[in-house]
């Protein structure tokens, strides 16, 4: 009895594992693909992803290092000063 439950209880598992693994069911309508290829593709370039690690916070250069100029103030490191 105890066997055949936990067979059971496998299958479903099993199942559930399955049904869960399936592909997304969302339909885009034709209109909306033509509407996004006539602007171009997509509307803001892709970043890169970058990957925070303990390895990495020990190997980064505590300098700043900013690409944003003029927002109204300075940044500096403590050696700086």
């Amino acid at each position: 009895m105890i066997l055949t439950l936990k067979i059971l209880a496998c299958v479903f598992a099993v199942g559930v594992g399955v049904y869960l693994g399936l592909p997304g069911r969302y339909s885009q309508p034709a209109k909306d693909i033509e509407d996004v290829m006539d602007r171009g593709g997509a509307s803001r370039p892709r970043r890169a992803e970058r990957s925070i690690s303990p390895l990495a916070w020990l190997q980064r250069d505590p300098a700043v290092r900013s690409s944003r100029t003029g927002r109204g103030f300075n940044v500096e490191g403590p050696q700086k000063r």
